[in-house]
């Protein structure tokens, strides 16, 4: 997945743990950043290559930081995560 070119700020998802089946959570995303922005140097474009953060559709929300590493794969402290859009009417999909 390419995150930019798929999720935009404000869009609703669902992610688990990859391969945990029936633990998912809901979550919007509040902001993309790149590794400068994260204060990293160009060695980190070897292994990460861009942030999103969001937080939890739960009471009472909580900040998350996931990151798209070079394989493509995502990543939420350090476990490979799977992502689904949620597409549904009412969602800010701009």
């Amino acid at each position: 997945m390419s995150w930019k070119s798929e999720i935009k700020v404000g869009s609703q998802f669902e992610f688990s743990i990859h391969g945990e089946k029936g633990i998912r959570q809901k979550a919007v995303v509040t902001r993309f950043l790149s590794n400068p922005e994260e204060g990293l140097g160009p060695e980190a474009d070897f292994y990460i290559a861009d942030w999103m953060e969001a937080r939890t559709l739960s009471e009472p929300p909580k900040a998350l930081v996931f990151h798209q590493g070079a394989d493509g794969n995502i990543y939420l402290n350090e476990k490979r995560v799977d992502i689904v859009l949620d597409e549904s009417p009412g969602t800010d999909q701009k």
